[in-house]
């Protein structure tokens, strides 16, 4: 399944997922409105929560990677392993971050 925006996982159909094209400026991201999509089940039991950890954690860490001018290849997972978030700058020249999270629970 092709996402207009973000990374999709090429393995697996997550129950829900997020990706966004994220401008890195100032060695930040910014995610403007208009550059993300969300496909999933709305109704699942734990959508807040997994928004929630992309707003306090995961969208943190990619700010730390990106410090630390890693923008390739990053990947991780919530501490208790739901979700997962990948990265990476595709070769943009340092302009973008095309991120996907997602959970298969």
């Amino acid at each position: 399944m092709s996402k207009e925006f973000g990374i999709y996982p090429s393995n697996n159909i997550p129950r829900l997922w997020w990706g966004a094209r994220a401008i890195i400026s100032k060695r930040e991201i910014d995610i403007p409105v208009g550059r993300y999509n969300f496909d999933g089940d709305r109704e699942a039991t734990d959508f807040r929560n997994f928004f929630n950890w992309i707003e306090n954690d995961a969208i943190k860490k990619l700010n730390d990677k990106v410090k630390s001018f890693n923008n390739k290849n990053i990947s991780f997972d919530s501490d208790d392993g739901n979700y997962h978030c990948e990265a990476d700058s595709k070769n943009s020249g340092g302009g973008y971050l095309y991120i996907g999270c997602w959970s298969n629970k």
